[in-house]
């Protein structure tokens, strides 16, 4: 995450997907702690539904498929 905040620009968006709730948690905790980041979500549809013009992956119709659901976040760097 350091090495994310050190090429971002205040203002700029990281945005993390995944299907895998450990990742989803894991991103949020250490965002959260970092403070370099400040997440984006206003509601739980925020960080459900996917990113204008997402294209989706392989990975995310293979966990779909798997009747898993996939977590969109979006963090602006401080």
């Amino acid at each position: 995450l350091s090495r994310f905040a050190r090429v971002l620009k205040p203002g700029a968006l990281f945005r993390f997907a995944s299907d895998i709730d450990t990742y989803v948690n894991w991103t949020l905790e250490h965002c959260h702690e970092h403070g370099a980041f400040e997440w984006q979500a206003q509601s739980a549809a925020d960080w459900h539904t996917p990113y204008e013009a997402w294209p989706g992956t392989r990975y995310e119709a293979k966990a779909f498929r798997e009747g898993r659901k996939a977590a969109y976040l979006t963090f602006i760097r401080r």
